[in-house]
């Protein structure tokens, strides 16, 4: 969706979603015997959202965007390994990511080549969680990172309809921590 008019500028919004599907099988024979697992998930749809503020500064842009994505899978762990043991785990996996974006657009030769300039800030968590139906005990694994990035890139109209772009992109403060 966009919505124009807005300000001196104009807002783009979009939606996404899909729905991440796993089927993993693991077979093994051995001297010692067999074992076999698979991984299966359910079917959970993940969503997403985009929103860009597009504001013109003379013949350069600034852009202001933030992205939001979330998504929780769940998904069973079944099988028997060497010993004939049972395996059976429920388990899931989430995560969410925010990130909010600024970039300067600054137009050269005539329209033909232009540098964008860029820096943020973000944030990703990501939990895993394991029930291990046999012995009832839980486990759960807890990733967080935070970060600065700052980017350059150069864009070129190659063709008409063609364009070409290189860019470098480092994070500038990165914080990352795990709780298990």
């Amino acid at each position: 969706v966009q919505w124009k008019n807005l300000g001196p500028g104009y807002l783009d919004l979009s939606l996404s979603s899909d729905i991440p599907l796993m089927n993993i099988e693991y077979n093994t024979t051995t001297t010692a015997g067999s074992e076999s697992t698979t991984v299966k998930s359910s079917a959970a749809p993940s969503i997403g959202f985009l929103g860009r503020y597009v504001m013109p500064v003379g013949q350069d842009k600034l852009i202001v965007a933030l992205n939001i994505d979330q998504y929780k899978m769940p998904y069973e762990i079944r099988g028997a390994n060497l010993a004939a043991t049972a395996i059976s785990h429920d388990a899931s996996a989430s995560a969410l990511n925010i990130a909010l974006d600024a970039a300067y657009h600054q137009m050269f030769q005539e329209g033909k080549l232009k540098v964008i300039y860029s820096a943020g800030v973000g944030t990703a968590s990501v939990t895993y969680t394991t029930v291990n139906n046999v012995t009832q005990s839980n486990l759960s694994f807890e990733k967080d990172h935070f970060y600065i990035p700052v980017g350059v890139a150069v864009e070129h109209k190659t063709f008409e309809t063609f364009k070409t772009r290189m860019g470098v992109r480092k994070n500038v403060f990165s914080n990352k921590t795990s709780t298990d």
